[in-house]
């Protein structure tokens, strides 16, 4: 009875052991078919790996590989990371390992996992030490190392690293002969200010539109937008338009960029039917932060054209999408917040073979502080933008409610100059009686420049600049723009800057660039003026023009 007993158990033992091997074996399967799909059917790639039951009590590297594998998947299908726990798991492993090309892969989607969660001060470590062992990778891992550090040398403001690290992306792509990538490498670098890549912009553009026609068409129409945004920004609005209108041709999906930027042309060129048309399109946008775009640039038209009332609607309207979106998102946040950190959590304790107690309640505390900090942030968004908004109305009711309210700034305006005083010389003497609401902005704006040079914004003054200008020295803005219409927004600034008489240093402090790029802006300016490339030739045909 007791041999028969010991048989009994053996074969027991034997069954398990078996088993054991067999789901080990199946596992280690499914890993390296969901990792051979992962560039063709990622979709796939990701169902395969969410088959594997109980991954929480995988070993090891296969532990490991399973960790980078999923976080790689959601990435592929555009799944938006909110935690780093899965992929920490994969980034400790490999961390000390011999193995660089997964070790560059491991520290790549740490990184991309913080930039997801828009911790870019935190993403630049990883991915830099991914680019310390990147060469040792496939040329996939590298071109995605080189693109991440270059966006994130984009939000800081280092176009000129980030146009480095773009290209480098763009020559790995172009290796390996990947139009999908090679399409997107050169919107990232058409995406830098045009004044950083000036001199070879028109290169990108022309690979871009041979490389166009073999990449799928959702991003044939974002290649076509951006083709437009640049000739836009070299003020070839008629190119612009054509290119935002392959764009809405060609998209499979509804470009609500394209739709956008093609209606804001229109409002420009006075037909207001076709922009109000296009806008309505692009309004159908699911997606709540585009909306509320589109009704700041609404709101913007309205202004601009004087017409308060509907200004004052389309903030509302900005308002309630603004705060739709901060609502939805909150909502999305949490809930995914609450529904994978227990999943990811359970399988990083086994990594790290914690008491499972103190590390469901040190994650709880976690899990709440996380929570309370995401609301907090979205709240503190909200209020901001709430505010802003209310102000903004407040100020258009104001206006609309007095029925002569330009007349009543002009006449405020004219009161204070007859004051006397050194501004009240220098602006009489530009011009004797102000009459238009263009005239008080752009006095404002030289006003504010007086007391703080850094005062100037592109986006909002450079209107009121040129106004000024041409009020000031005989339509100076206006007559070199006539003259020479190929010039870029840089480059006229640059000429009335110093047609106002402003040094190099002050130039540089009013645009808030290094004195060196200030120098090479004069050069460029230069080279489009048909001038010699120094600062004495520069300015002696400034004011003599």
């Amino acid at each position: 009875m007791t041999n028969f007993v010991k048989q009994i158990s053996l074969c027991f033992l034997l069954a398990l052991f078996f088993t054991g091997c067999q789901n080990k074996k199946g596992t280690t399967s499914i890993l390296k078919e969901a990792e051979a799909l992962m560039y063709t059917r990622p979709d796939s790639a990701l169902q395969m790996l969410e088959t594997i039951s109980q991954p929480e009590q995988l070993m090891g590297q296969e532990q490991a590989d399973y960790a980078l594998l999923l976080t790689q998947a959601r990435s592929r299908n555009r799944i938006t990371a909110i935690s780093d726990s899965l992929i920490r798991i994969a980034a400790d492993y490999y961390q000390d390992s011999n193995d660089n090309a997964r070790k560059a892969k491991a520290f790549l989607y740490l990184g991309d996992v913080y930039m997801d969660m828009n911790k870019y001060t935190e993403a630049i470590v990883p991915l830099k030490q991914a680019e310390e062992v990147v060469k040792d990778a496939e040329f996939r891992i590298q071109s995605l190392v080189y693109s991440n550090l270059g966006y994130l040398n984009r939000k800081s403001g280092d176009y000129k690293l980030a146009w480095t690290y773009y290209r480098k992306a763009l020559d790995i792509n172009k290796s390996i002969d990947n139009a999908d990538w090679v399409v997107t490498s050169l919107i990232n670098i058409l995406n830098l200010p045009l004044s950083e890549i000036q001199d070879s912009a028109i290169h990108y553009v022309t690979l871009l539109e041979e490389t166009i026609r073999t990449v799928n068409a959702d991003l044939q129409a974002k290649a076509y937008n951006n083709i437009g945004v640049y000739y836009e920004d070299m003020q070839q609005k008629e190119l612009a338009v054509t290119y935002y209108q392959k764009a809405i041709r060609t998209s499979i999906s509804v470009p609500y960029r394209a739709y956008t930027n093609l209606a804001r042309i229109y409002d420009e060129q006075g037909d207001t039917a076709r922009a109000d048309s296009l806008f309505q399109t692009a309004l159908q946008t699911p997606i709540w932060s585009t909306k509320t775009n589109i009704y700041e640039a609404l709101s913007k038209r309205y202004l601009n054209t004087g017409n308060y009332p509907e200004a004052i609607t389309a903030l509302k309207y900005y308002q309630a999408a603004a705060d739709s979106f901060y609502t939805y998102r909150q909502a999305q946040e949490i809930q995914k917040l609450q529904t994978k950190y227990d999943y990811e959590v359970l399988v990083r304790e086994k990594a790290e073979n914690e008491n499972r107690l103190y590390r469901i309640l040190l994650g709880g505390i976690g899990l709440f502080f996380t929570v309370s900090i995401a609301v907090y942030w979205l709240y503190i968004q909200r209020k901001k933008n709430l505010k802003q908004i209310q102000e903004c109305i407040a100020q258009i009711e104001l206006l609309t409610s007095e029925k002569n309210n330009v007349k009543v700034e002009i006449k405020k305006l004219n009161q204070i100059l007859s004051q006397g005083g050194a501004l009240r010389d220098k602006v009489m003497q530009a011009k004797g009686e102000w009459t238009s609401l263009d005239d008080i902005r752009a006095l404002g704006l030289y006003t504010r420049l007086r007391q703080n040079l850094q005062y100037y914004n592109p986006s909002s003054d450079y209107d009121a600049l040129l106004h000024w200008v041409n009020i000031t020295s005989s339509c100076f803005a206006s007559r070199i723009m006539e003259k020479y219409p190929h010039l870029s927004t840089t480059e006229v600034t640059l000429c009335c800057l110093t047609r106002m008489g402003y040094s190099n240093a002050q130039i540089t402090a009013i645009l808030h660039v290094k004195q060196t790029s200030a120098s090479r802006y004069i050069y460029r300016t230069c080279s489009s003026l048909g001038l010699p490339g120094n600062k004495e030739s520069f300015l002696n045909f400034v004011l003599s023009f």
